[in-house]
């Protein structure tokens, strides 16, 4: 397995018009993670995981992430704990933005109708 990816060179780069693309990173025993190429603008629809906590890091760009009611700015360098249950989205700004997130294996996940 391979234990080391970088995720600003390019190698694991993906964009869509259409949907924010999760790419698989990582995969263990007991924790996965990826990560999501936003064009400008787009959205990463309302959703929870009923089963497991998540983290998510942004390495590139700006937007804002919404947690249950709380809303906040999201830029190069911030994470955001999410809890087990809530309900989260994250919305672009207007460039590229880059966020990793870090989750439990099986933590399920459930989403918002429109």
């Amino acid at each position: 397995m391979e234990n080391k990816k970088h995720f600003l060179d390019g190698s694991l780069e993906e964009y869509n018009d259409n949907v924010v693309p999760k790419i698989p990173v990582f995969e263990g025993e007991d924790i996965t993670s990826e990560v999501y190429f936003f064009k400008p603008f787009q959205v990463l629809k309302a959703h929870r995981h009923p089963h497991g906590e998540q983290i998510f890091f942004f390495f590139k760009g700006s937007g804002k992430m919404t947690v249950e009611d709380d809303v906040t700015d999201v830029t190069v360098g911030n994470s955001v704990f999410v809890k087990a249950g809530q309900w989260h989205e994250i919305t672009n700004g207007d460039s590229e933005m880059i966020a990793v997130q870090v989750t439990k294996v099986g933590a399920g996940a459930e989403y918002k109708e429109n």
